[in-house]
């Protein structure tokens, strides 16, 4: 079984647990996340919706120290 590349909002959504795709979809409108649209839909590729994920995980990013 071949993994699959690109992802539709609703299975990049599942993805990331969460409830609807409207978060998905205002991060590629807004630039924040990487998508191509074919016809009415928008196709996330999967390298792409990791690297999101990584960016705005809050446990994976660098804080920076009160002084």
């Amino acid at each position: 079984m071949t993994k699959r590349k690109t992802l539709t909002t609703q299975e990049a959504a599942m993805v990331l647990n969460l409830k609807s795709d409207s978060t998905i979809r205002r991060a590629v409108l807004e630039g924040r996340l990487k998508a191509t649209k074919r016809g009415r839909d928008w196709y996330i590729r999967s390298e792409d919706l990791e690297a999101y994920r990584v960016r705005h995980n809050p446990k994976t990013r660098k804080r920076i120290p009160v002084k």
